[in-house]
């Protein structure tokens, strides 16, 4: 027997899924979870600026500006490997490493409405 499913239903399976998707982008939706398939490396591009802060300091023991050190790395001289960052000390390069990876988007849903397939507008 054919179930027709609730909108709420529909909802809450597709936010399960996919916990980025909202209605506001639904043509598209890019998901943070599935940026890195390493389950113990977080993804940096994932990481808010003070988790990362936080992070570095608590976690590691380092001083703040240690994070906008490799945030300067990252977004502005476009580095993706821990190691190529020449003023940070050797073993945080390690910990960074082992810790965070750097992930690509991966597209986690695409919808396509039938206006746009027909043509019409």
């Amino acid at each position: 027997m054919l179930r027709v499913r609730s909108a709420l239903e529909l909802i809450t399976s597709t936010r399960r899924r996919f916990p980025c998707w909202s209605w506001r982008c639904a043509k598209r939706s890019f998901c943070a979870d599935a940026f890195s398939t390493d389950v113990k490396r977080q993804n940096f591009y994932a990481t808010s600026g003070p988790e990362f802060d936080a992070a570095l300091v608590h976690d590691l023991g380092q001083p703040k500006f240690r994070a906008q050190q490799v945030r300067d790395w990252v977004y502005t001289k476009g580095v993706q490997d821990f190691q190529q960052m020449a003023n940070l000390p050797k073993q945080l390069r390690q910990e960074l490493t082992d810790r965070y990876t750097f992930g690509s988007l991966t597209l986690a849903a695409e919808q396509v409405s039938v206006l746009s397939i027909c043509g019409s507008s």
